[in-house]
């Protein structure tokens, strides 16, 4: 039994229900489970809800039916390349098409505040806008280290570094055919935030401070 109070079908759209196929398929089991989705994160924000939601499941099924680790980790593989991460979590450098995972240490002292426009992107229609552009970073051979030198920014509070080393590459064609979504990014002008981004494929803005803020999260309609 599937229930949850967000409009998802149980089917192959459904990370979950792909989680219970693959395990089923690791061990020659049929799962009989009652499954209750309570979904917090907006889909299709860049925030990677389905994802956690289907490590979660992953991790807590693995362990019940005592899996080793390293197979758990490669059924999650095959629901996403994100999926390892959420395993473990905290902060982590990826590497690969994200599967090989490197955690150099957490960082804290930051606080995010999320703005939420309400023009969405897919996952996969992102990746396909960003194919369809013949724009390609593959082979830019300094990325790696760009990025440890992003964590010790991150970890020595070096606000400079961080603006200048923060990216997201979708950003460069979502912003040309989700318009919403780029004039909420540049509608944005707190003089108090350190950086700001669109979180991973979209359609999220986060907005990086060095303090707490009050309101961490916002729906945000019509922005023009």
């Amino acid at each position: 039994m599937f229930k949850s109070n967000a409009n998802l079908k149980w089917n192959q759209e459904n990370l979950l229900y792909k989680t219970v196929e693959e395990l089923e398929k690791a061990t020659s089991q049929t799962l009989k489970l009652s499954i209750m989705l309570e979904k917090n994160i907006p889909s299709r924000s860049g925030l990677g809800g389905g994802s956690s939601n289907a490590a979660t499941l992953l991790k807590y099924l693995g362990g019940a039916l005592k899996l080793p680790f390293e197979e758990i980790k490669q059924i999650a593989l095959k629901l996403g390349s994100d999926v390892p991460f959420f395993l473990k979590g905290g902060s982590a450098i990826g590497k690969g098409r994200g599967e090989l995972i490197e955690s150099p240490g957490n960082l804290s002292g930051y606080h995010v505040k999320l703005y939420f426009p309400d023009s969405t992107v897919s996952t996969a229609e992102a990746y396909r806008l960003f194919d369809k552009s013949g724009i390609s970073y593959q082979n830019d051979s300094n990325a790696y280290e760009e990025v440890i030198k992003l964590w010790k920014a991150f970890k020595n509070h070096d606000y400079e570094t961080i603006r200048k080393l923060s990216r997201n590459d979708f950003e460069d064609v979502v912003f040309i055919h989700k318009p919403q979504i780029f004039n909420l990014f540049r509608s944005l002008m707190s003089n108090k935030s350190i950086v700001k981004r669109m979180t991973g494929s979209g359609s999220a803005i986060y907005e990086l401070y060095s303090e707490h803020i009050e309101d961490s999260y916002e729906f945000v309609e019509g922005v023009d």
